[in-house]
């Protein structure tokens, strides 16, 4: 994820466990990690709150699609 290296990685693992946790928490658990605080907290939540820029839209019809 941008703006997380190993350290912080291992770190939020740690205290949450799984990184579907670490995706889970909100950015006041997250700020209690370690050395991360609020602001590097924000951060990651914006990055996982926002749609990738690299996703195209596709034409493909879906077995959903009438």
């Amino acid at each position: 994820m941008p703006g997380v290296g190993e350290k912080f990685a291992v770190r939020m693992l740690e205290k949450f466990g799984t990184p579907l946790n670490v995706f889970a928490a909100t950015t006041s658990e997250l700020a209690k990690v370690e050395g991360l605080g609020e602001s590097r907290a924000k951060k990651i939540k914006k990055t996982l709150d926002s749609k990738s820029k690299h996703l195209k839209k596709s034409n493909q019809k879906t077995l959903h699609d009438s």
